[in-house]
């Protein structure tokens, strides 16, 4: 199958006996194997900001999206939140990862220019960051998308 195309499915039967079962019909099941790109445009690399907005460009609707902000430098961020501590080896790093859970008119495909999430982030002044978005289509295929790295926040 290709992806992309568009199915319709019907269900007609009937039992031994001779019995003949409701047909039933699903119409414009789409076949998607294509995984969903977001692109973080702003910030960029290596970028200093005074500002906590994010413009990302979605390429399909989404089930599920989240934006996981996590200190890499600078201030160490400690404040209390809705946060998740990841260690994946090496010296345990105390700095937490912000976990930032998208609303649902925040997974719709489209481009986003400078937007405040609903639910962050709060950024600590001095603070060095690195962006990644995470996410599933409403197929199961999950996100593509870049880090952008080594962003100053600087108010």
């Amino acid at each position: 199958m290709n992806d992309g195309i568009k199915l319709d499915f019907s269900l007609e039967g009937s039992d031994a006996a001779g019995n003949v079962a409701t047909p039933s019909k699903i119409e414009n099941v789409k076949y998607d194997t294509t995984h969903p790109v977001v692109n973080i445009s702003r910030p960029v690399n290596d970028d200093v900001i005074n500002y906590t907005t994010i413009s990302l460009d979605i390429s399909e609707d989404l089930t599920d999206g989240m934006l996981t902000v996590t200190p890499t430098g600078g201030v160490l961020d400690s404040r209390p939140g809705m946060l998740t501590v990841t260690h994946t080896g090496g010296v345990p790093d105390s700095r937490p990862m912000i976990t930032i859970r998208l609303q649902p008119d925040e997974k719709k495909a489209g481009l986003y220019d400078h937007i405040q999430l609903m639910n962050g982030p709060m950024l600590q002044n001095g603070s060095i960051y690195t962006y990644k978005f995470y996410g599933k289509d409403y197929a199961g295929n999950n996100v593509l998308s870049k880090s952008v790295k080594n962003i100053l926040y600087d108010n």
